[in-house]
C-alpha cells in the first residue's frame, strides 16, 4: 500500500506541474466574458468539464501503472484477478458507450468568428 501512496503523491505533483488540461492547465484565467485570456482559446465550461474528466482518467491509469511497478501491487499478486477483470470490462464498456455518444455529436462551427 505504501507504493500506491507514493505513486499517488507523484501523480499529484505531476498534476500541479502540468495542470489538469496539459499545457493549458486549471490555472488559465477567464476574462469577464468567460473566454480564456489567451487569444483563440474559446473553451466553454463543458470543455473544462470534459478536460477535467479525461485528465482524472489519465492520472488514474498512470497511478495504477506506477503503483504496479512494486511487486506487492502487481496484478499478478491479486487474490481475486477475475473479479478485477470483470470490473475493468464493465468500466471499458461504459467508456466505449461514452465514446460512441461523443462521436455522434455533430461538429460545431467555430464560435466568435
Amino acid at each position: 500500500m505504501a507504493s500506491f501512496a507514493v505513486a499517488r503523491s507523484a501523480a499529484r505533483v505531476r498534476h500541479r506541474e502540468h495542470g489538469s488540461g496539459g499545457a493549458r492547465g486549471p490555472g488559465a484565467r477567464r476574462g469577464s466574458a468567460g473566454a480564456r485570456d489567451r487569444p483563440g482559446d474559446l473553451d466553454t465550461v463543458a470543455d473544462d468539464c470534459v478536460t477535467a474528466f479525461l485528465s482524472a482518467l489519465d492520472d488514474s491509469l498512470w497511478l495504477l501503472a506506477e503503483a504496479q511497478r512494486a511487486p506487492s501491487c502487481a496484478f499478478e499478486n491479486a487474490a481475486r484477478p477475475q473479479d478485477h477483470i470483470t470490473d475493468l470490462r464493465r468500466l471499458v464498456h461504459r467508456l466505449q458507450g461514452l465514446l460512441l455518444r461523443w462521436e455522434e455529436v455533430p461538429p460545431q462551427a467555430p464560435r466568435g468568428l
